[in-house]
């Protein structure tokens, strides 16, 4: 990517990000997601009207596939589950913490079943960032059984 480009792209995280943080002082949690959910969204379409047409190289289209474009993904996900715990029906307070112990029990269930998913990003690992984050990868090497746990799971992005 330009360096024009990148500069671009953070300003247009900062935007985000300072928008975002403006409208958690409000006080209604229903209203709050859903107007942060409209702006996270606003702001993924300004995302992908920045996104070149084709990278310069194969590092900055993994940058932006591993590391821009799902923070505008995640801001998006998580104010629209807000919005829909929040806006849920719920008669009393014991059925609200009653969903909100379902909800925690799913999420557990995520990152148990995407454990590597997420120890890869966490330790910055970088092996398989090709075949992950590149539009058309090269065919991996031949691996070893040892390493073949990675290949489990497949990670998605527009």
């Amino acid at each position: 990517m330009k360096d024009n480009t990148i500069y671009q792209l953070l300003d247009l995280r900062g935007e985000l990000e300072s928008k975002l943080s403006a409208v958690e002082l409000s006080d209604k949690v229903i209203q709050r997601s859903n107007v942060a959910f409209h702006i996270a969204q606003e702001y993924l379409v300004r995302l992908k009207g920045l996104q070149p047409a084709s990278f310069a190289n194969e590092a900055d289209e993994i940058e932006y596939y591993k590391t821009i474009s799902p923070l505008f993904h995640a801001y998006l996900i998580f104010f629209h589950r807000v919005f829909q715990l929040e806006a849920s029906a719920f008669p009393s307070e014991r059925l609200r913490t009653k969903q909100y112990r379902k909800e925690q029990k799913v999420i557990r269930l995520y990152v148990e079943q995407n454990l590597q998913a997420y120890r890869y990003f966490i330790t910055g690992d970088e092996s398989f960032d090709r075949e992950f984050f590149l539009s058309n990868p090269t065919p991996p090497p031949l691996i070893s059984k040892k390493q073949n746990y990675f290949l489990i799971f497949s990670i998605s992005l527009p």
